[in-house]
C-alpha cells in the first residue's frame, strides 16, 4: 500500500524546512536590496549641495578622476568647463545677514543653471561654481557665455548680482585640472573687468 506524502510526518517537515529555507532567503534578498537602495540614497545625498540642491565639490572631484581615467586611456573627449564666482557675496553677508547671503548664493546658482542648462553644474566652494560643459551646450559654450557675460554687465549697470565667469575647453591637456586652471584664469580676467567697470 502506497503511503500518503502528505500525511507522512518526515516529508511534512522536510516541505516545511525548505519553504522556511525560500522565506529566509527571500527576506534576505529583500534587506540587501533595501540596503544598497539606501547606499545609493545615502551617496546621491552625499554628493548634493544642501542650499542649492545642485551637485557638490565632491561630486565634482568624482567627475574629475573620471575623467582623468578617461584622457588617460586616450578616449577621445569634447567638454570644456567654466567657472562662476559670485561678486560681493561678503559684503551680502556683512550687511544683510547670512539669510540673505545665502538667497544670493541661490540666485546665482539659477542664473548659472539657466545659462547652460545642459551640462552639470557644481557648487566647489562658498559662492564658486562649475559647469561641465558637454553635449548640447558644448557647441554653442561661446555664444552662451557671451550671453551670460552681456546679461551679467546689465546686471552689473542696475547693481544686481554680479558673477564673474571664466571659459575654458580641452585640448588634449593631460589632467582636467589644467583645463579648470586655465578657466579660473579666465574667470580672474573677468571678474578685474567687472571691477573697473564700476
Amino acid at each position: 500500500m502506497r503511503k500518503n506524502k502528505s500525511s507522512d510526518p518526515d516529508f511534512n517537515a522536510v516541505k516545511k524546512s525548505e519553504i522556511a529555507g525560500i522565506i529566509d532567503v527571500d527576506s534576505q534578498v529583500r534587506r540587501e536590496q533595501e540596503y544598497y537602495r539606501n547606499l545609493s540614497a545615502a551617496r546621491n545625498i552625499a554628493n548634493l549641495d544642501v542650499l542649492t540642491g545642485i551637485k557638490n565639490k565632491k561630486a565634482y572631484l568624482d567627475v574629475e578622476i573620471e575623467l582623468n581615467s578617461r584622457i588617460k586611456y586616450g578616449e577621445e573627449l569634447r567638454f570644456a568647463i567654466a567657472v562662476f564666482d559670485i561678486n560681493d557675496l561678503k559684503y551680502v553677508n556683512d550687511t544683510r545677514g547670512h539669510k540673505a547671503g545665502d538667497a544670493y548664493i541661490k540666485k546665482g546658482c539659477q542664473l548659472i543653471c539657466r545659462a547652460f542648462k545642459h551640462s552639470p553644474i557644481f557648487r566647489v566652494g562658498g559662492d564658486e561654481f562649475v559647469a561641465l560643459i558637454q553635449g548640447e551646450d558644448i557647441d554653442n559654450a561661446d555664444k552662451i557665455m557671451q550671453q551670460f557675460r552681456e546679461d551679467n554687465g546689465k546686471r552689473n549697470e542696475s547693481g544686481e548680482i554680479v558673477i564673474a565667469s571664466g571659459l575654458a575647453y580641452y585640448e588634449g591637456e593631460k589632467e582636467v585640472s589644467i583645463v579648470f586652471d586655465k578657466a579660473d584664469a579666465d574667470m580672474y580676467l573677468d571678474k578685474q573687468k567687472l571691477k573697473n567697470s564700476i
